[in-house]
């Protein structure tokens, strides 16, 4: 279901996103993506192909995401990051809508872990190669539009990081249930 809305000069699609998966994951701050019905169509080849690039690495992530965390049964930080995924690849198509372009891309196979910490290696990597790709979409974006969007989704991405380096420093058991292993800095002993 689409809600179209007029904001001044502005048409502006807004589509939810899903509410629930099995992931247990609510209506949240990603729950609509507002982009322009139109944009102009970039005419840079390079920046183009580049988008391609990250919505393959995006796809290729949501079904890496997607199958280790139903391998080792690991809850977080898949929980937070596979929804933001499937943001991130929905945002990317709809540019590619806006610009009356094809998002066709071909993916890359999943990688077969063999650990969780292995797991969580790969996602540190997939996220290290994503934000390169980001920086550069939104430094030479030639719309404003665009440069928002995309650096909306380039702060997820190092956010994604710092969730997977911290799952791997934890010695890659995971994150529980919205805690973690001892006492880090600024952890109130005794309490």
């Amino acid at each position: 279901m689409h809600t179209l809305a007029i904001l001044g000069t502005r048409t502006m699609l807004f589509k939810p996103l899903h509410f629930v998966n099995y992931y247990g994951m609510c209506p949240h701050i990603y729950s609509y993506s507002n982009i322009p019905l139109k944009l102009p169509s970039p005419k840079n080849q390079e920046w183009i192909q580049n988008l391609r690039e990250v919505l393959a690495l995006e796809l290729l992530s949501y079904a890496q995401y997607t199958a280790d965390a139903e391998k080792f049964n690991a809850y977080m930080p898949y929980m937070m990051v596979i929804p933001q995924e499937e943001y991130h690849i929905e945002t990317i198509k709809r540019l590619f809508v806006a610009y009356g372009l094809p998002s066709d891309v071909k993916v890359g196979a999943v990688t077969e872990t063999k650990t969780l910490p292995d797991a969580y290696e790969l996602c540190v990597k997939m996220e290290r190669d994503l934000i390169p790709h980001y920086e550069l979409l939104v430094k030479n974006a030639e719309d404003h539009d665009t440069a928002g969007i995309l650096n909306n989704l380039l702060l997820q991405t190092r956010h994604h990081l710092v969730m997977f380096e911290h799952a791997l420093q934890m010695g890659g058991r995971g994150m529980g249930p919205g805690y973690g292993y001892g006492f880090g800095p600024g952890m109130m002993r005794g309490w």
